[in-house]
């Protein structure tokens, strides 16, 4: 009980301590930009498969967190995906959890206005290349695509869908 008496003043003078959402002045102004991804999203059902994101600031503005549910798959998959800036500090990166333990590795974001393209800089396994490429005119819904490439430089859209934002 002792114990109790003696951590009790700093339990209550750290919860008196406010902590900031925001802070006043971010060392990348750009970093707003992906604030385009904060809300609830629903993507289209394509080939049987759905997607519904809830994307979040984080608590000092550092990163846009999604926690993703993907329907239709065996499982129903989820995964964290991280969008922030990069090691540079010049772009963006995206990181993706989708199994807890496995490994992250970031995947350049390339922003040109409202469209952004992600993935495609290097060759897969199987001797393609693949991005995915979103477009955020309109700021209640973004179009999205897959895109494959046998070198790189030329590119062939594949599924491709809707996101709506539901809240």
């Amino acid at each position: 009980m002792k114990a109790l008496y003696v951590f009790a003043p700093v339990i209550a003078a750290m919860a008196a301590v406010a902590i900031p959402t925001a802070p006043s002045h971010h060392p990348r102004p750009d970093i707003e930009a992906l604030g385009q991804l904060v809300g609830e999203w629903q993507t289209d059902t394509v080939g049987g498969v759905s997607a519904r994101s809830s994307c979040a600031w984080t608590a000092w503005r550092l990163a846009v967190l999604c926690e993703q549910r993907i329907d239709g798959l065996p499982g129903t998959p989820t995964a964290l995906n991280f969008f922030t800036a990069d090691a540079a500090g010049t772009g963006f990166a995206l990181y993706v959890l989708s199994r807890s333990g496995s490994v992250i590795t970031p995947i350049a974001i390339v922003m040109n206005g409202a469209e952004w393209r992600y993935g495609g800089s290097s060759q897969a396994s199987d001797g393609r290349w693949y991005r995915t490429v979103n477009d955020f005119r309109n700021p209640d819904s973004y179009t999205w695509r897959q895109e494959t490439s046998l070198d790189g430089k030329q590119w062939t859209a594949g599924p491709h869908g809707r996101s709506r934002r539901i809240r």
